[in-house]
């Protein structure tokens, strides 16, 4: 009973916290994706690397309008962010609790999953991490049986992937565990694969035949590619590769994945690693999974963006099972039932307060927020059907927050003459053309040579101009 209750109440209490402090960093990728939700455009919510998460956000938001709430996409994706990242929590308990590891020292390290800084700021954040994660933990929560259905395991592991594909990386810890289950036979193993593999070919096939429809095999690879073909040449581009510097960046994002400094982030990487070796002995089976899930992740995004926190979301499950299992082993040596975990408590307590008064309530501010207030300028001092040249993240803050029409300059790179052509036609139809002065890169500056320009109003640094016709 203890296993479901316990559970629960961490759900609440965490999901709770989560909605009592909500962000105002909207980052690029979850209003894009709040655009798409509101406009209802199938085609560009169905993403190459995440398929699900736009349908999902989709459908969720669809709900809640149903039922009255008018509350924008994006604020409503936050909510459910933040109950997918608690919910996540809750199974991470329930996991640790079929250890067999201390119930107060599984809530302590379920707690301090919930509060270290990289999983707290993603689950209050519109973003594809927490959905596949929450699958992700489902699969975890099925493979760590003594007996596990393979079947219902790798049905699981394709939701995650179709949460996110890097959730694919998940293969060999769940491999490990079916290997070391009670029933380790290759038909088990077979079977897991199929589900996997089957229901996420099918669902990228239905995708592909339902709502993308691709032209050609150009367009079907471009689609298929995703964020490596993001440049305006559709053409393939791996960021990152397999250097030292890319190792030391991936290195750096370690020790901030919890908060509070590097100092704090690799003392918990050492307990962690403690944890590891311990649990070899006490836990053979739930700690060597552990470091086949972090070892899986590693292969990938040490290579592919290493310096991008984000993708570290999902590491923290794993990182705080071996912490659960170095504190267990602490208990068994000095003899003391108590006194790791209360340590343990009270380390979570302070790396929580640290991260809600010096990351998380930070990060709710809209004043903090300077390409917000930029966008909420940008409305007030331009008429309702302007279009505004937009680069970086004006190319959805503009439309989103700042309700104007975006011109993107991306697609004029080495084309003044377009760009020209394309301001006199607006100029003519009636649609003023704006641009803000100050936050052109050198090569868009290049592409307003020669284009005459009025000033319409000014902020600190920052000049409104309109964009006059010749």
């Amino acid at each position: 009973m203890a296993e479901r209750r316990a559970p629960a109440a961490l759900f609440a209490a965490v999901v709770l916290l989560y909605l009592s402090v909500p962000s105002a960093m909207y980052n690029f990728d979850g209003v894009a994706c709040a655009i798409a939700v509101e406009l209802g455009d199938l085609e560009h919510l169905v993403h190459g690397n995440h398929l699900a998460y736009g349908l999902v956000a989709f459908l969720w938001c669809k709900l809640w309008w149903a039922l009255g709430c008018q509350w924008r996409a994006v604020y409503l994706m936050q909510v459910l962010s933040s109950i997918l990242g608690a919910a996540s929590v809750a199974v991470f308990l329930r996991i640790l609790l079929r250890q067999k590891i201390d119930p107060w020292l599984s809530a302590a390290a379920s707690l301090g999953l919930a509060v270290s800084a990289l999983y707290w700021i993603w689950s209050v954040e519109a973003q594809v991490y927490p959905l596949g994660t929450f699958f992700l933990m489902l699969a975890f929560a099925e493979l760590t049986r003594d007996t596990p259905k393979p079947a219902a395991a790798g049905a699981w592991h394709a939701a995650g992937v179709l949460g996110h594909v890097g959730h694919v990386m998940f293969a060999p810890a769940a491999y490990r565990f079916l290997l070391t289950s009670r029933k380790p036979d290759v038909a088990r193993v077979a079977r897991y694969g199929a589900a996997l593999a089957g229901i996420v070919a099918a669902a990228y096939a239905a995708t592909l035949v339902c709502i993308v429809r691709p032209a050609s095999f150009g367009e079907f690879r471009y689609w298929m590619l995703g964020s490596a073909a993001l440049g305006v040449d559709k053409k393939f581009a791996w960021v990152g590769g397999y250097s030292g510097e890319g190792f030391l960046e991936w290195g750096m994002n370690a020790l901030r994945l919890f908060g509070a400094g590097p100092i704090v982030g690799g003392g918990l990487w050492l307990l962690a690693g403690f944890g590891a070796v311990a649990g070899l002995r006490r836990h053979r089976r739930f700690a060597a999974g552990c470091l086949f899930w972090l070892a899986g992740y590693a292969v990938l995004y040490t290579c592919w963006h290493p310096g991008q926190p984000v993708y570290r979301y999902s590491d923290l499950a794993p990182l705080w099972g071996l912490i659960a299992l170095a504190v267990e082993e602490a208990q068994a040596l000095r003899r003391v039932r108590k006194a790791p975990t209360l340590a343990l408590a009270g380390v979570v307590l302070a790396l929580g307060y640290w991260n809600l008064t010096r990351v998380v309530i930070p990060n709710g501010m809209p004043g903090r927020n300077e390409e917000l207030q930029r966008a909420l300028w940008i409305s007030k001092v331009t008429p309702h059907e302007a279009w505004v040249i937009v680069d970086d993240i004006d190319q959805v803050y503009v439309p989103y927050f700042g309700h104007r029409h975006p011109l993107n300059l991306r697609y004029f790179q080495g084309r003044p003459g377009a760009l020209r052509e394309r301001i006199k036609e607006s100029t003519r139809r009636g649609q003023p053309v704006y641009v803000v002065v100050s936050e052109l890169q050198p090569l868009s500056q290049d592409l307003l040579d020669g284009v005459s320009m009025r000033q319409v109003a000014r902020r600190g640094a920052e000049v409104v101009e309109q964009l006059l016709a010749e």
